[in-house]
């Protein structure tokens, strides 16, 4: 049997393991996770928050802009467990260089598409 207190694999006070903001300093992959998940959603943001003034002045209609914002928040949701999965299975690593890979061809297609492709 085991004694009360002995060795329950717990650091002690002077072992304990970082917690909260401290782990980003202690952690090199905890601080680029945060770092390029923080990036990728600010171009995310950016995108989503800038395309419909960019879809109404080259032509859109309103229904256009809201099936847009509808997809795109529609997609979030849905989407999130099928890269949780992806994540365990592939790494997070590789998912999110795919999610990276992914928001600068949004910004390619953003900074280079015509008029004519919305109407």
């Amino acid at each position: 049997m085991r004694q009360a207190g002995a060795a329950c694999n717990r650091p002690t006070t002077s072992e304990a393991a970082p917690r909260g903001f401290a782990i980003l300093g202690a952690n090199v992959r905890a601080r680029r996770a945060v770092i390029a998940i923080s990036l990728g959603r600010a171009v995310m943001a950016a995108l989503i928050d800038t395309s419909p003034v960019h879809l109404v002045e080259h032509g859109a209609s309103l229904t256009v802009v809201g099936v847009t914002i509808s997809l795109d928040i529609a997609g979030m949701y849905a989407f999130s467990p099928v890269f949780g999965i992806a994540a365990g299975k592939l790494g997070n690593r590789t998912v999110l260089l795919a999610d990276q890979g992914a928001l600068a061809m949004a910004l390619l297609s953003a900074a280079l598409g015509r008029p004519a492709m919305l109407r």
